[in-house]
């Protein structure tokens, strides 16, 4: 009877130890399997060849791909024991160089809680989240640059293959800004990324593989 007892609250003590090591435990926003549809397919070392209306040639190799479960902190200067821990969420980031190996793009994915100071105030309750896309690029002559999965998605035929779920990111500016900021729209699908761009030189780049 003494070991059955024992055997009990045993059992009783690890399963509240469990249910409180889950209570306090932070809020997770991972990604879903709708975002991985977007998170695109690009390997290291995939060169992206574009060819505009007079057969001339740009590309872009893909280098440094990484997904992480990051913690989001906020910390006071070098002092690490005045951080403040609170939620998780997941991230990846895709680089994409010239040909000197410079970097020109990053594209940015996350998954984030629509109301980030109430997801502060309870780190340990998760609460509707949100994907993100952005993308940053050294020719683009706009400012912050983003990815609307909401907004309206057009058909598009590039080389010979069709596209259903295109994105047209358009800067709004006219102007060529520090001479080399000339690209104002990007034609972005949702699940296959940058599929062509256009540039205030009248050039019209397109996806040739």
């Amino acid at each position: 009877m003494k070991k059955i007892f024992l055997f009990s609250t045993i059992i009783i003590f690890a399963s509240f130890i469990l249910s409180c090591s889950e209570e306090t435990k932070e809020a997770y926003y991972r990604f879903t399997s709708q975002d991985n549809k977007r998170l695109l397919s690009y390997s290291e070392g995939q060169v992206l060849k574009f060819y505009n209306q007079n057969n001339e040639e740009r590309t872009f190799t893909i280098g440094g791909i990484s997904t992480i479960k990051n913690q989001y902190t906020v910390g006071m200067g070098f002092f690490t024991s005045a951080s403040s821990y609170y939620f998780y969420y997941d991230s990846k980031s895709i680089n994409l160089f010239d040909s000197k190996m410079e970097q020109l793009f990053r594209i940015y994915f996350q998954r984030w809680p629509l109301n980030t100071d109430l997801a502060k105030e309870n780190k340990y309750t998760e609460y509707p989240s949100k994907f993100s896309g952005t993308i940053s690029w050294r020719f683009w002559n706009g400012d912050y640059l983003s990815v609307d999965y909401e907004q309206i998605k057009i058909e598009m035929s590039v080389n010979g293959k069709t596209y259903k779920n295109v994105f047209v990111l358009n800067s709004g500016n006219d102007s060529i800004i520090d001479v080399y900021r000339d690209v104002n729209v990007i034609y972005y699908d949702e699940t296959e990324g940058i599929i062509g761009f256009d540039d205030l030189n009248g050039n019209e780049w397109r996806l040739s593989n």
